[in-house]
């Protein structure tokens, strides 16, 4: 699944490589994974924030900080 880039539409079909992420049931809250094998060694993940407006900004400041902290995280104590 993606992220439309309108707040409140559902997940349109995306790429296998492509995860959505939300918070709570609505889907104004929400960021895009993309995953790619580009860097040699290593795998890169892409995080874009959903939305148009003020929620991309919102978006940028809260959920995708969590996203990166998370998989941060996880390579830290893997």
């Amino acid at each position: 699944m993606r992220t439309a880039r309108r707040p409140l539409v559902t997940p349109e079909a995306g790429e296998p490589d492509v995860i959505l992420v939300g918070t709570g049931s609505n889907r104004l809250f929400t960021a895009q994974l993309t995953v790619t094998g580009k860097t040699p060694g290593g795998t890169d993940v892409r995080i874009r924030p959903g939305g148009l407006g003020w929620e991309t900004i919102v978006n940028s400041l809260t959920i995708t900080r969590r996203v990166r902290r998370v998989l941060t995280d996880s390579l830290i104590h893997h």
